[in-house]
């Protein structure tokens, strides 16, 4: 598994488990973040959680999982 699939999944699994949103500085202290990681990272993920049932978007100034918008009211 190369380093950044590592880095997204390690993300991905702090995100879940946060009770709010993360910012990417507080990610970043967590995972001993490297390379261009950074900010490709979160944009990455929200791409591939762009058609699920969650998303992950930019909130209160971090990083948090939502309810897909056309799912929310239901």
């Amino acid at each position: 598994m190369s380093e950044h699939r590592r880095q997204l999944r390690l993300i991905e699994a702090l995100l879940f488990a946060a009770p709010g949103p993360l910012a990417a500085d507080d990610l970043a202290a967590r995972l001993g973040e490297v390379g261009g990681c950074r900010g490709s990272c979160y944009g990455r993920l929200a791409e591939t959680y762009a058609e699920r049932g969650v998303n992950l978007v930019r909130l209160a100034g971090g990083w948090t999982f939502r309810t897909a918008p056309d799912l929310a009211a239901r």
